[in-house]
């Protein structure tokens, strides 16, 4: 299941090469919190990318984010804090160079809530496929990992669409094993943890 890749095809063109200033975005935490991560990728793939923070970002204080030319401009943003929680910032235009302010109540999208989360695999066990669907579809859908898998100690991020928050989760282990979790409000969790009594 893929999240949401409506965005026009105009919004999704490589940054303009023109101009002196790289893409990028000035992110600013007015959270009571450090954000510990901030993650960016562009809006066309499912999987968050690494963390850009060089160091934890304490209250109060700003960074700037840059990207080398030629890389998409529409990009969706996380910032993890201290305490677990996230904020998102979805379709943000990077080749504009926006400030992104935490502790504030991003634009409405009409999106509903973030079911995204981490894969977090405390279990002895390979996971080697993970099908996550809203409770409300009757098909599990594809393959989360993409055949890519998570070894025991290992953690995965799972993107999915903004809207829905019960889930049915299916994770098939490497040993063929088979676990299924049901009407899970992923909107309330930042970690899926495997392996836990």
């Amino acid at each position: 299941m893929r999240r949401a890749l409506l965005l026009p095809t105009l919004l999704l063109a490589a940054c303009a090469q023109g101009g002196s200033q790289e893409p990028g975005f000035r992110i600013v935490n007015r959270t009571p919190l450090p954000v510990m991560a901030v993650n960016a990728s562009p809006s066309s793939d499912q999987r968050w990318g690494a963390n850009r923070l060089p160091a934890p970002l304490p209250p109060g204080t700003g960074a700037q984010i840059t990207f080398p030319r030629g890389v998409e401009c529409r990009h969706d943003v996380r910032a993890v804090l201290a305490d677990g929680r996230s904020e998102q910032r979805m379709g943000i235009d990077i080749c504009a160079n926006p400030e992104l302010v935490l502790g504030t109540a991003p634009a409405a999208s009409g999106g509903g809530g973030n079911p995204s989360f981490n894969l977090v695999n405390r279990d002895p066990r390979r996971v080697a496929q993970l099908y996550a669907s809203p409770a409300s579809f009757p098909a599990w859908g594809p393959d989360h990992l993409g055949g890519g898998g998570v070894p025991p100690g290992g953690i995965a991020p799972i993107r999915l669409p903004l809207g829905e928050c019960a889930y049915d989760m299916r994770i098939v282990y490497g040993d063929g094993q088979t676990e299924e979790r049901r009407g899970v409000n992923l909107c309330a969790v930042i970690n899926v943890i495997l392996g836990q009594p």
